[in-house]
């Protein structure tokens, strides 16, 4: 059974460098690149992670996240985190959830492939769940 990873990021030729890469690597690939379109797609498939850029538009990250973490099916998603800032602004009170990484933009693909690879192999969660965005440690 391959895995399937789906990438959230406006940016449609970063997403298209992500689905090269993973596709090529043995993941299946889905991408969105909006809030809604992201929540609606994680509703009917069952990614094993979610890429998720900070700066998604219609409906952000954060209110990405915040759905998320009301719906127990969402819930148990993953997440890795990507963002451009040094730290990225949590609005009311942290990002939690299942942020399991916080990566900061740019960043090789192999870095990013091995992160998911950690998390895909530990199937638990990683460094940051549950943790305020106030001073997270950034993947490298």
């Amino acid at each position: 059974m391959t895995a399937t990873v789906h990438i959230a990021d406006a940016n449609r030729h970063l997403c298209d460098l992500y689905r090269q890469f993973f596709s090529h690597h043995g993941w299946q690939v889905q991408i969105s690149a909006g809030g809604l379109e992201c929540l609606d797609q994680l509703r009917q498939s069952s990614p094993v992670l979610l890429i998720l850029d900070w700066h998604l538009p219609w409906g952000g990250a954060d209110g990405l996240l915040a759905v998320m973490r009301e719906d127990p099916q969402l819930a148990r998603i993953p997440v890795i985190l990507t963002t451009s800032e040094a730290t990225p602004e949590a609005s009311s009170g942290g990002i939690g959830s299942r942020v399991v990484r916080v990566i900061r933009k740019p960043f090789s693909l192999a870095t990013l492939h091995r992160l998911a690879l950690s998390e895909l192999s530990n199937g638990k969660p990683g460094c940051h769940e549950g943790r305020d965005l106030a001073s997270p440690p950034l993947c490298s």
